[in-house]
């Protein structure tokens, strides 16, 4: 793959010399790269890297992956992708080097170091890149941003080839043997907790496709139908995490320690729900994104009703909700 940079290393010596020229070379316009902006919450993001790394294999570009937004990023963790998945790998992560390349969409030319780290959520309109196939301008940038997922269909084979870093993969590993999580039945419901915009589904539509002696592994958002299922359900068992206090999604809210903590959460939780026997999930990429991770073939049992509102509403409600 032609990208100006050395030859595979062969040895450890090779693989740190390689390190090193990636981490302090400069922008080199003739290195073409894809860079993923996070906006969206886990489920979401994940499906716009895979897009995303699909479409770097497909033009022969380098990836770099920004999820150091107000979502989940945190001051210790320079390198938010870097820190929670090992694979796709990424390029080390560095806008700066990219200073005066030709950037498509061009309304991300001089814009790439904003909504970073903390600052101010990125505008709504700036979110709607999915991969430029076929588009000029897009072949004749040095950098294509790409924030929208494409197809699904075209990256669901993609998804069980996704790894956690090790702390992650420890967390899951631990709490699928002591939870026996493969005899499980995962629940994800996204309620919204008060969200506003958000439909919380119907939850005797959950309560039907369950028996009294089914052992559950819920993931949800709100404290009171993590409630209702424990008072139906005595074996029902959530991995630890901050339930939001008042109006809040699953992983995002100001009752965790950090927003970094928040994406941990979410990426134990999606991996544990690829492992249970059976799944049954609200609408959304987080509950699909768990069945794509087990390669699952079963029917799906997804919850029938639109629960997250349409792009007209967000439109019209002014929406700045990073997820």
């Amino acid at each position: 793959m032609p990208c100006g940079c050395p030859a595979r290393p062969t040895s450890l010596v090779g693989l740190a010399q390689l390190k090193a020229w990636y981490r302090n070379k400069p922008y080199n316009s003739s290195v073409r790269t894809v860079v993923v902006k996070g906006r969206f919450g886990m489920g979401g993001r994940l499906a716009v890297l895979l897009s995303a790394w699909r479409y770097a294999i497909d033009t022969e570009r380098e990836l770099v992956v920004d999820w150091n937004d107000s979502a989940y990023w945190r001051p210790s963790e320079p390198d938010v992708f870097a820190s929670l998945l090992t694979f796709p790998r990424a390029k080390p992560l560095n806008v700066a080097n990219l200073e005066g390349a030709r950037i498509f969409p061009s309304v991300w030319q001089d814009r790439l170091g904003r909504y970073r780290n903390g600052d101010v959520v990125m505008p709504y309109e700036l979110s709607h890149f999915p991969p430029p196939y076929d588009v000029k301008a897009a072949e004749d940038a040095d950098v294509v941003v790409i924030n929208r997922n494409g197809p699904l269909e075209t990256i669901r084979p993609w998804y069980p080839q996704l790894r956690p870093s090790e702390e992650i993969a420890r967390r899951v590993e631990e709490f699928a043997v002591q939870a026996d999580i493969p005899n499980r039945v995962g629940v994800q419901i996204r309620h919204g907790n008060g969200e506003r915009l958000v439909q919380p589904p119907e939850t005797d539509w959950f309560h039907k496709r369950l028996t009294h002696t089914d052992r559950v592994f819920l993931a949800t958002d709100s404290p009171d139908l993590f409630r209702e299922f424990a008072a139906r359900f005595d074996t029902v068992q959530t991995e630890k995490w901050w339930p939001p206090p008042g109006s809040g999604s699953l992983h995002q809210h100001e009752s965790c320690p950090d927003r970094f903590q928040n994406a941990v959460e979410a990426l134990v939780d999606l991996f544990l729900l690829a492992r249970v026997r059976r799944l049954i999930f609200s609408g959304g990429f987080f509950g699909m994104g768990a069945r794509y991770i087990a390669a699952s073939t079963a029917t799906p049992e997804r919850y029938p009703k639109r629960i997250h509102p349409t792009f007209e509403e967000k439109v019209a409600d002014r929406w700045q909700n990073p997820i």
